[in-house]
């Protein structure tokens, strides 16, 4: 493994780019003198004592006299790594009640919009993690392996859990069916996620191929409810399919029916159709 590597990765913990440099070169030779360490670690002698100091205060590096030297040596990863954990358990715990304490209940009727890949599937989990009845999904299988153990915990809660999913996946806690995607759908998109949870809350993510991923998120009652119905009819398309062809179903769909049929399989038809029934919802509010 690449030293530059661990080091980026002890900076991402809080240290800072010479303190890492300095452990590293300890852990590597010790017990060395401060000297060494600047030889070894490319740390500058005049700043190699303060540096050590810093790792001697952190916890990270312990200290001793040699007649009349002082040298140098690492406190273990195991022991650094579990302190830091237990340091940064702490240190979340506490600003997570006391963030609470200050922050203000933002109005959530609006939609949200949430960018990058990462961040899309940490608010899928916890969207998940909050469902108390009903969950229902349109899910790429890729993406579903990344969130299973949040399904399966809310499955393990009694909540009922419906998939439409693009690519196969085996789920026996929840009813899953696979959607009969034609090729060029399924590479229109790189990325693509639909959850409602018990009517009132729902996300809607996707990417396609040469852009970031990104989401809106909203528990507007209107919008989740629509997102429901939509996956809900998604769950019945294969079937739909098997008895009466393509064709069929969409010749046996009149005016709106038909719309929202054809905008399963297509999601700037599904967005078109949900930036409508929220401009309708906000209206109706606004006239009451």
């Amino acid at each position: 493994m690449a030293l530059q590597d661990l080091v980026l990765r002890l900076t991402e913990l809080g240290f800072a780019e010479w303190e890492a440099k300095a452990y590293l070169a300890l852990l590597q030779r010790s017990p060395v003198t401060g000297y060494q360490v600047s030889k070894d670690s490319g740390v500058p002698r005049s700043m190699v004592y303060q540096v050590l100091g810093k790792l001697v205060n952190r916890g990270a590096a312990l200290i001793t006299h040699d007649g009349d030297g002082v040298l140098y040596a690492p406190v273990p990863p195991g022991e650094l790594m579990e302190r830091l954990q237990r340091e940064h358990a702490r240190l979340t715990d506490g600003l997570k009640r006391d963030l609470a304490q200050v922050s203000q209940h933002s109005d959530e009727e609006y939609v949200w919009r949430i960018e990058g890949y990462d961040n899309v599937l940490a608010h899928a989990w916890k969207l998940i993690e909050r469902a108390e009845r009903d969950l229902y999904a349109q899910i790429y299988a890729e993406e579903f392996v990344h969130l299973r153990p949040a399904f399966e915990a809310s499955a393990a809660r009694g909540v009922n859990i419906g998939l439409a999913t693009v690519g196969e996946v085996q789920f026996p806690a929840g009813r899953v069916v696979e959607l009969p995607v034609t090729e060029a759908f399924g590479e229109a998109a790189a990325f693509a996620l639909l959850l409602v949870a018990d009517r009132n809350e729902m996300l809607l993510g996707e990417r396609g191929p040469t852009e970031q991923a990104r989401a809106s998120w909203t528990r507007n009652r209107h919008l989740a409810t629509i997102v429901e119905g939509h996956v809900r009819g998604a769950l019945l398309i294969p079937l739909l399919y098997r008895r009466l062809g393509a064709d069929d179903v969409l010749s046996a769909m009149p005016g709106g029916e038909r719309e929202l049929m054809e905008a399963l399989l297509d999601r700037d038809k599904l967005a078109r159709l949900l930036e409508r029934t929220e401009s309708k919802s906000h209206s109706q509010d606004g006239s009451e």
